[in-house]
């Protein structure tokens, strides 16, 4: 058989995420540190594992982070589970008769619910969800209560190239999504550009880059690539890995949506990046920080009974360097250490 009839029997399961702005942006939260042209935590990594013919990329991807934050960050050598995560967010997306889910709902799970490990909820039971898939069972309490253990802290997204290194780097391996052509099931190590129709939108983890490296792609040379890390198994690309050319993180549909869709990164250690300025308007849903544009899901209002300016606290509170909670009625801001 050949290599591409092999990987034909993958399908795509990762839905792009709304927007939402009250998500994290990883470069308001942690500082910048200086990048060196090339860094990889590939072998660091948990050994490349197989989704088969379920559409549940999410779940391995969302696994693999987690998998190298216990052997890094906690000196666990363990394997997690990705069929907990899946099934997890099928509980949570809004989406149970569609067969994939969306990123922002992986790192959701991780930090609200974890995940377990996989001799918890083993891969192979898979199998139990075929005649109502893509509907799935969820979890059981056991494995509920299992998961608890293994949680991420907080995730932030991820909106440039820049952002992606500095996550690497600092924070860990990173969750992407792409959309995929047929040309990327035929890797030798190198993905190609994308060329042709959409097959789907799939997700991979991001170990490293290299800025210098340059590969002699049939019809263009093309310099400086991510180490993607798959999971189609250890035939695809080198071991389960490849190096995908920055030009990929550019480019657009003919509708001008990125193949390079979004991106995040588990963030348990944060850095806070205090604003020195933030400017807002009245009646609109922008506002300045630092001079940068950004939106606000509540535009400031003027309360006309009291003549008084009702403002995002949130917002204004988490970029000047502080958390703001809300239990029970009651507001807490605490400056973050």
């Amino acid at each position: 058989m050949e290599r591409g009839d092999f990987m034909s029997e993958f399908k795509f399961g990762c839905v792009p995420s709304e927007v939402d702005h009250r998500d994290y942006v990883y470069k308001q939260i942690v500082a910048p540190v200086t990048l060196p042209v090339r860094y990889n935590r590939e072998r660091e990594c948990s050994p490349v594992r197989s989704q088969g013919d379920w559409g549940t990329c999410v779940g391995f991807a969302g696994a693999g982070i987690k998998d190298w934050q216990e052997r890094k960050n906690y000196k666990r050598d363990m394997v997690m589970s990705p069929l907990f995560l899946y099934k997890q967010c099928k509980q949570l997306d809004g989406k149970p008769d569609q067969e994939g889910t969306d990123l922002r709902t992986v790192m959701k799970v991780l930090k609200d619910y974890g995940i377990c490990k996989e001799e918890t909820l083993p891969y192979e039971n898979i199998i139990m969800d075929k005649p109502t898939w893509p509907k799935v069972l969820p979890p059981c309490k056991g494995q509920i209560d299992a998961a608890k253990e293994y949680v991420i802290k907080t995730y932030a997204r991820l909106y440039s190239l820049e952002d992606i290194k500095q996550a690497i780097l600092q924070s860990g391996p990173v969750l992407a999504g792409i959309f995929l052509c047929e040309n990327f099931r035929k890797c030798n190590g190198y993905i190609f550009m994308p060329e042709g129709g959409i097959l789907g939108a799939h997700a991979v983890v991001i170990t490293g880059w290299d800025d210098s490296l340059v590969y002699p792609y049939p019809n263009k040379t093309r310099k400086g690539f991510l180490r993607i890390r798959n999971s189609w198994g250890q035939i695809w690309g080198e071991s389960g890995y490849a190096w995908m050319p920055y030009d990929y993180y550019y480019e657009k549909l003919d509708i001008g949506t990125p193949y390079f869709f979004e991106s995040w990164s588990s963030v348990d250690v944060i850095v806070p990046v205090s604003a020195k300025e933030i400017i807002l308007w009245l009646n609109e849903k922008k506002a300045l920080i630092d001079g940068t544009e950004t939106t606000l899901d509540q535009a400031p209002v003027l309360d006309k009974n009291t003549n008084r300016t009702l403002v995002p606290l949130r917002f204004i509170g988490e970029n000047m360097g502080y958390t703001v909670e809300y239990t029970s009625g009651k507001i807490t801001m605490r400056k973050r250490i």
